[in-house]
């Protein structure tokens, strides 16, 4: 909120004005610098910030090197430049993943490369809004523009000092196309999935989907405490009664991933990787739609769970069978819980019958 009343500045030292509150930065630091043919005042921002004292702080660094505000002066490109090789090293450590690092890269070279030029501390919203509109991407490619320019402008403020007046959460990349298609993974693209590297946390979680025909949400809830290695299964499960606590076999093409993912330190088998908390499913979803589009496949999350169904029944699996493990009900079957006994070792033998 503005305040009341601040220390008056001296003669000359310059005005901080207060530009509303619908800003990042709502205190805009003038300077007079000149007269103009008709005598009217030059008086430009030389910078904006958050409160009163920023501004004055941003005054007080003009005044003692005139003209010269250090980074003022510094380009969208020059940021970039340095961010790249930080990028760079992010993914080579295994903090970010390949996709992740070349969507960012390509966005930035195929995009915003188009105001490389333009200087920070001048840069309007509308002008990266427009890129945005006029991308031609849909909803993930223009988020990673949105991503990229938020990475540029978070450098230019954090380690820079520059004082930019965009708030980038005004930034509009559209709604998520939401898919109402389930449509199961071909053999081409599963052997293009399976041949991934399996260092990729992604590339894992996929796999486990793909061999116990879990809802992701269901994955991300699964607790360690809940995960019987030796025994070769898991308890999990959602929505219907018949889904809730259900027994999921280990496949034995998956068992050294969640293995390598169990930590007993952990409430959750399912962690991001440098917080070790719980992986959300928006988390989950981005690395899943990142991963597609790197390999130009169009698939939503929820495609894994159906693939299950479809090759479980391919290979030979009863219908029955694929329903306990995926947790349908089965109370419009003639043979229900009264014949099927759901044995773990029953429910692994099936299961081992599935091969991608």
């Amino acid at each position: 909120m503005r305040r009341k009343s601040h220390l008056k500045l001296p003669n000359g030292f310059g005005t901080i004005q207060y530009l509303g509150d619908n800003r990042r930065n709502p205190y805009g630091a003038r300077k007079t610098i000149g007269w103009d043919e008709n005598g009217k005042q030059i008086r430009p921002y030389v910078g904006y910030a958050k409160d009163w004292h920023g501004g004055y702080e941003i005054l007080l660094q003009y005044n003692n090197m005139p003209f010269d505000l250090g980074f003022k002066n510094t380009t969208i490109g020059e940021v970039y430049n340095i961010l790249e090789p930080l990028l760079l090293k992010s993914y080579q450590n295994e903090e970010m993943s390949e996709s992740n690092y070349k969507n960012l890269i390509s966005v930035y070279k195929n995009h915003l490369i188009k105001i490389e030029n333009k200087k920070i501390m001048e840069l309007k919203k509308k002008e990266v809004q427009k890129i945005i509109d006029e991308s031609g991407l849909k909803y993930t490619g223009r988020d990673y523009i949105k991503n990229i320019f938020t990475r540029i402008i978070d450098y230019s403020v954090d380690e820079l000092g520059l004082s930019v007046d965009i708030k980038l959460t005004d930034l509009d990349v559209g709604k998520k196309e939401k898919s109402t298609k389930h449509i199961p993974f071909t053999d081409k693209e599963l052997e293009i999935i399976t041949h991934l590297p399996k260092t990729k946390l992604i590339v894992k979680l996929i796999m486990i989907f793909l061999y116990t025909g879990m809802r992701p949400n269901e994955g991300l809830n699964i607790e360690t405490a809940n995960v019987f290695l030796d025994e070769g299964y898991m308890i999990g499960g959602s929505k219907t009664e018949a889904g809730k606590n259900r027994i999921i076999p280990i496949h034995s093409d998956i068992k050294e991933y969640i293995e390598e993912l169990y930590d007993p330190n952990n409430k959750y088998l399912i962690v991001n990787e440098n917080t070790k908390q719980k992986m959300t499913y928006d988390t989950y979803q981005k690395m899943f739609d990142s991963l597609m589009q790197s390999l130009n496949l169009d698939h939503t999350p929820y495609d894994t769970r159906h693939t299950f169904a479809t090759k479980c029944d391919k290979v030979g699996i009863s219908n029955v069978i694929i329903k306990i493990i995926m947790g349908h009900s089965l109370s419009n079957d003639v043979t229900n819980n009264v014949y099927i006994h759901r044995d773990v070792e029953m429910l692994r033998k099936e299961i081992e019958k599935l091969k991608y």
